[in-house]
C-alpha cells in the first residue's frame, strides 16, 4: 500500500500545481463564424493588432490568445474570402479570460471562381484531444504524430501510452485490469478477428507506428460501438488522405544489450524466412498419412524418413537489427474528382537473446518457511523476428458532401524461436542432469481490408457512413520440436534423447498446426441533426446496422518418436541430438518409427453470425448533453469437434438487448462532466469452447476449452471531470465501476502429467478505479526558450477487482483478483521541441504493480508478476527539409522481469514466495534516419 499512497499524493500535487499553471497573465477566446449561416470558420486567423501574437481557430472555429500582458487591444479577424474585421478596446485582465465572439461577412469580390474546400485533420495531438472532448462518452486516444514523436516501433508500445492501459508480452492490451479478452478491436470501424489460437486477443505487434493516424479507447459504451466488451473499444485508424504529394524512406538499425554480435543459435531455416514464412521446409510432406496410427510397413516407414531432420543447432553472431520502410503519398484528380493513395512498405529483422532463470517447487514447509525446489532451469532463449507490412488506401471525392475510401492493410510476421533448457529436477531424476529443446517457427498473416463511404444530404442536417469489410488472418506452426534429455550429474557421459512409450506432446514430438479465420462484415450508420434556432443546439438522431459472419478451421497433428528394440534405441538415443533422428535410424523394427497421438478434439470448424441494430438520440438541454439508446445483438455461435468418446457441437443463439446513457454538463466551454451507465456482455472465444488440448513448453501445463461457457453481462458506471483549457492541453479524472455476471476466467486443475488450465463461469465479479491524465504545455509559464519548449504527459490509474467463483471451482480459493489486473499503472513524459532547431526529445516512463500472471489451486500457487519500471528517451534531429535523423534508448533501467509464486498462499507477496522465473530482456538502443521528396 506504500506505493498507492505515494502515488495517491503524487497525482495530487500534480493536479494542483497543474491547475495553478493554468492561471497565468490573460487570455482572449472566442469562436469565429459566418455572419449569414452561422457557421464556424476553422482556419480564421485572429491577431492583436501592431503585434506578432496570433493564433487560428481549430476545427470548431474555436481560439484561444493567450500570454498577454493585461492592457487594451484591437483584435482583428481574417479568412479568405471574408472581410478583414477589426474589434477595437478590447479589454486583457490578469489571470482572467476575456471571451469574444466574432462573425465575419463574406468578400464576393474574393469569392468569385473560387472553391474553398477543407479536410478534417486526425492524426494531431490537438485533434485528437478534440475529439475527446466532443466525445460523448468517456474516451483516450493517441495521435500518430504523437506516436511517432516516441519512436514506438509498433501501437503495441503506443497503447501503453494511454491512462488505464497495460500491455502483456510487448502486444496485448489491458484495459482497466482487465484481460484482453474483455476488449474488441476495430480497424477501420470493422471488428477484427482474434489473433491467437489460445486466446482472444488481438496482437498489437502487427501493426507499425508509421501506418497509424490515430486510435481511440472507448470505455463507456454507445450505441454505435459493439455489445462485446467490459475494459474498452479499441478503434485503429491507418492513414488515410494525403496532405501532400510526397515520398519518404526510413532506415534504422537497433543494438540490443546481451544480443547484438554476441553468440546465436538457431536451427535450419527455409529459403522464405527473410520474408516472414515458411516455404513449406517444415511442413508434413504431401504424402504423409492422414492418420500414422492405421499406417502399417512401408506406409509407416516411409513418413518417418520423409520428415527432415531439422534438430542441428547452427550457430552465428546476432546481427544488428533492421527496420525499413518507403512511404508513397499522392494526391490527383479523375475527372475533376479529388483523389488520392497512400502506399507504405514496412520490413523489420530483429534478434534477441534472453536467458531465463525457471524454478517450480513442492508443497510449502510450515515449519522451515520455505518450498523444497522441484526444478531448476536455465533457459537460453533465442527469438528472431521478421515483419512485412504493406498499407494500400485510396480515398476519392466526388464533391463536399460525398466521399468514398477503400483501405488495404496486410502483415506478415514469423518467428523463429530456439529454447535450449538446462538444468536438474529434484523430484523426478534427481541423479540427473537436463537438457531440454523446444524449436519452433510459426508465421502469422492478417489482411484488412473496408470499402467505406461518407455522404451528407440536406444540407448537412443529415449524414450516412456506411463499411463493407473483409479480414483474414492465418496461423501456421509447421513441425514445433520438443526433445528432453538426460545424463548422470558429474559424468563426461553423452545425453540421451527420452524415448516415450506412447506418443507425447514433450518427449521427441513433432507438433503441427494451422488455423485460418475468415469474417466479413458491413455496417451502415444513419445520422440526422433537428436543428433549433442554433445549429450547435439541435436534437440528433442515430440508428445504424452491424452484420459479420465469423468461420475458422482449425486442424493440429502432433507424433511422437518410438521404439519396438530398446537395446537399439537406448544405443540411438545417445547419439547428438541432430543424428539421433536421422533418416537412416528410421526403421520400425530396428530402429525409430513415428507414432500418433493426435486426438479427434485437436480439430475444429467453428462459425459465428452477429446481427445487430441500434438507434440513438442526443439531446442538448441548456448546459446538458443526454445522449440515450438501445443496442440489440443477435448472435449465433457454433463449433464442430469430437472427443473419443462422443461429438462436440456447440449451438448457441443469443438475443441481448443492451440499453445505455451518458450525461454531460458543461460548465464552461473548457470544463465538463461527464457519467455514463451501459450494459454491455462477453462473449466466449472459440478457442474458449473448444476441447482442443495444448501443451505449453514454457510453464509447463496444458490448456484446453470447455464447450459449456455461458455468455457473461456487464453492467459499466463511468464518472470524470475533464478541463480543457487551451488547445494541446487537458486534464481529467475519473472513476467507474462494473458489476460482471457469470463472467468467464480461467481456472486450475490437475491432470495426470500436468496441471491443465480451462475456463468456466464464475459467479460474479467487481472492477472498479480511478483514472487520472495530464497534457500540459509549459510555453505560458516563462520566456525561457527551454522552459517554452517543454510539456508534461502523466496519466495514471488504481484499480481494484474481486471474483468470486461460487461453488463452481473447489480447487481455488473462493475469491480473488482477476487476472492480469494491475492495482496501479503509471505514464509519465517530457517532451521537448524546439522548432527552430528541429529538435525533439522525448524522456518516457512506465511501471504498473504487482498483478496475477497465472491463476493458482491449493497444490499450484498462484504466481504474480512483479513491477517493472521502463525509461525510455527518443532523440530527433531535423537535418534540413528532407532529412532527419533519429536516436533512441529504450528500456534504459533494463529492469528484471519477475514471476514469483505465493509459497505459502497468504495472497501477498512477501520475502518467503519464491521466484519462477526471472530474465532482463537488456537495453535496446535504435538509430535511423528519414528522407523525404
Amino acid at each position: 500500500m506504500a506505493i498507492v499512497k505515494k502515488l495517491l499524493l503524487f497525482l495530487c500535487v500534480c493536479v494542483l500545481f497543474s491547475l495553478k499553471l493554468y492561471s497565468q497573465r490573460g487570455t482572449i477566446s472566442g469562436i469565429v463564424k459566418d455572419s449569414t449561416n452561422k457557421e464556424e470558420l476553422p482556419g480564421a486567423v485572429i491577431f492583436i493588432a501592431g503585434t506578432t501574437q496570433g493564433t487560428s481557430a481549430n476545427l470548431d472555429g474555436a481560439f484561444e490568445l493567450k500570454n498577454i500582458t493585461p492592457g487594451t487591444y484591437t483584435v482583428q479577424i481574417q479568412f479568405f474570402g471574408y472581410k478583414t474585421k477589426s474589434i477595437p478596446n478590447i479589454q486583457v485582465y490578469a489571470d482572467k479570460i476575456t471571451t469574444l465572439n466574432a462573425e465575419i461577412t463574406t468578400d464576393s469580390k474574393q469569392l468569385e471562381g473560387v472553391e474553398v474546400s477543407a479536410r478534417r485533420t486526425t492524426n494531431t495531438v490537438n485533434a485528437i484531444i478534440n475529439e475527446e472532448k466532443n466525445s460523448n462518452q468517456v474516451m483516450d486516444g493517441i495521435s500518430g504524430d504523437q506516436a511517432r514523436t516516441s519512436q514506438d516501433r509498433d501501437i503495441g508500445q503506443v497503447i501503453q501510452r494511454i491512462p488505464g492501459v497495460t500491455i502483456i508480452n510487448s502486444r496485448f492490451a489491458l484495459i482497466r485490469g482487465l484481460s484482453e479478452r474483455y476488449n474488441t478491436v476495430l480497424i477501420n470501424d470493422a471488428i477484427s478477428p482474434s489473433t491467437e489460437v489460445d486466446k482472444r486477443s488481438f496482437s498489437f505487434d502487427l501493426i507499425p507506428t508509421n501506418l497509424l493516424d490515430r486510435m481511440l479507447i472507448f470505455k463507456s459504451g454507445s450505441a454505435e460501438i459493439p455489445g462485446d466488451f467490459a475494459g474498452g473499444v479499441i478503434k485503429i485508424y491507418t492513414k488515410s488522405f494525403p496532405d501532400d504529394n510526397a515520398v519518404n524512406i526510413g532506415f534504422s538499425t537497433g543494438f540490443r544489450g546481451q544480443s547484438t554480435f554476441n553468440s546465436y543459435n538457431h536451427t535450419a531455416k527455409s529459403k522464405t524466412d527473410f520474408l516472414g514464412f515458411d516455404n513449406g521446409y517444415r511442413s508434413l510432406p504431401a504424402s504423409f498419412p492422414a492418420n500414422l496410427n492405421t499406417a502399417s510397413g512401408n506406409d509407416l516407414n516411409n513418413p518417418s524418413k520423409n520428415l527432415s531432420n531439422n534438430f542441428r543447432i547452427d550457430g552465428m553472431r546476432a546481427l544488428p537489427d533492421l527496420r525499413f520502410n518507403i512511404d508513397f503519398a499522392r494526391k490527383f484528380r479523375i475527372k475533376e474528382k479529388e483523389a488520392g493513395v497512400i502506399t507504405a512498405i514496412n520490413y523489420s529483422n530483429t534478434y534477441q537473446y534472453i536467458q531465463a532463470k525457471r524454478s517450480r517447487y513442492l508443497e510449502f514447509d510450515q515449519t522451515t518457511g520455505a518450498s523444497p525446489k522441484q526444478n531448476d532451469f536455465t533457459d537460453d532463449q533465442y527469438t528472431n523476428n521478421i515483419r512485412v507490412g504493406i498499407l494500400n488506401n485510396w480515398f476519392l471525392k466526388f464533391n463536399s458532401n460525398n466521399s468514398i475510401e477503400f483501405k488495404n492493410m496486410f502483415n506478415q510476421l514469423g518467428e523463429d524461436e530456439t529454447i535450449i533448457r538446462n538444468g536438474i529436477s529434484l523430484y523426478q531424476r534427481p541423479e540427473d542432469s537436463l537438457r531440454n529443446y523446444s524449436f519452433k517457427y510459426s508465421s502469422r498473416s492478417l489482411y484488412s481490408g473496408q470499402l467505406s463511404g461518407n455522404h451528407e444530404f440536406n444540407k448537412d442536417k443529415t449524414s450516412f457512413h456506411w463499411v463493407a469489410g473483409l479480414s483474414y488472418i492465418n496461423r501456421n506452426i509447421p513441425d514445433l520440436r520438443r526433445v528432453r534429455t538426460y545424463k548422470k550429474i558429474g559424468t563426461n557421459d553423452p545425453y540421451k534423447v527420452i524415448i516415450p512409450p506412447t506418443a507425447t506432446t514433450f518427449d521427441a514430438s513433432r507438433f503441427f498446426s494451422y488455423l485460418k479465420e475468415f469474417t466479413t462484415m458491413t455496417s451502415g450508420d444513419l445520422e440526422h441533426k433537428f436543428f433549433g434556432e442554433e445549429k450547435e443546439n439541435g436534437v440528433t438522431l442515430k440508428v445504424g446496422y452491424y452484420v459479420e459472419h465469423k468461420s475458422r478451421n482449425f486442424n493440429a497433428r502432433w507424433m511422437s518418436y518410438k521404439s519396438k528394440n530398446n537395446q537399439v534405441a537406448d544405443s540411438l538415443s545417445s547419439l547428438p541430438i541432430d543424428q539421433v533422428f536421422d533418416p537412416q535410424n528410421m526403421d520400425p523394427k530396428n530402429g525409430f518409427f513415428l507414432t500418433e497421438g493426435t486426438n479427434p478434439s485437436d480439430m475444429y470448424d467453428a462459425q459465428n453470425i452477429l446481427t445487430a441494430g441500434y438507434t440513438s438520440l442526443l439531446v442538448p438541454v441548456k448546459k446538458f448533453t443526454f445522449v440515450t439508446g438501445i443496442r440489440t445483438e443477435y448472435n449465433i455461435q457454433r463449433l464442430q469437434s469430437a472427443t473419443y468418446t462422443a461429438p462436440v457441437n456447440v449451438d448457441n443463439p443469443i438475443l441481448s438487448v443492451l440499453p445505455f446513457l451518458n450525461v454531460s454538463y458543461n460548465f464552461s466551454p473548457k470544463t465538463l462532466v461527464r457519467v455514463g451507465y451501459s450494459k454491455t456482455i462477453n462473449r466466449a472465444e472459440f478457442r474458449e469452447i473448444a476441447p482442443f488440448l495444448f501443451y505449453d513448453f514454457d510453464f509447463n501445463f496444458d490448456v484446453v476449452g470447455n464447450p459449456d461457457l455461458k455468455i457473461a453481462t456487464i453492467h459499466n458506471v463511468d464518472l470524470r471531470w475533464e478541463v480543457y483549457p487551451s488547445p494541446g492541453e487537458t486534464f481529467s479524472i475519473g472513476a467507474f465501476y462494473k458489476k460482471f455476471f457469470n463472467p468467464i476466467e480461467s481456472y486450475i486443475r490437475q491432470g495426470a502429467d500436468n496441471p491443465i488450465y480451462t475456463y468456466n463461469n464464475a459467479v460474479f465479479a467487481e472492477n472498479y478505479g480511478l483514472e487520472i491524465d495530464m497534457r500540459k504545455s509549459l510555453a505560458s509559464l516563462s520566456q525561457n526558450k527551454l522552459i517554452r519548449n517543454l510539456s508534461l504527459v502523466l496519466n495514471g490509474a488504481i484499480i481494484k477487482s474481486t471474483v468470486d467463483l461460487g461453488g463452481a471451482v473447489t480447487s481455488q480459493s473462493k475469491t480473488r483478483a482477476l487476472q492480469g489486473q494491475s492495482p496501479y499503472i503509471i505514464n509519465g513524459g517530457v517532451y521537448y521541441n524546439n522548432d527552430e532547431k528541429g529538435l525533439m526529445i522525448n524522456l518516457l516512463y512506465n511501471v504498473f504493480g504487482k498483478r496475477i500472471f497465472i491463476v493458482g489451486d491449493r497444490v499450484n500457487p498462484t504466481v504474480y508478476e512483479m513491477p517493472r519500471h521502463a525509461l525510455d528517451i527518443t532523440v530527433t534531429k531535423k537535418i534540413s527539409d528532407k532529412w532527419e535523423a533519429r536516436f533512441g534508448v529504450q528500456d534504459l533501467l533494463n529492469y528484471r522481469t519477475r514471476l514469483l509464486q505465493d509459497s505459502n498462499q497468504d495472497s501477498k507477496v512477501t520475502t518467503v514466495d519464491e521466484p519462477i522465473l526471472s530474465f532482463r530482456r537488456g537495453t535496446y538502443i535504435t538509430a535511423g534516419i528519414n528522407f523525404k521528396f
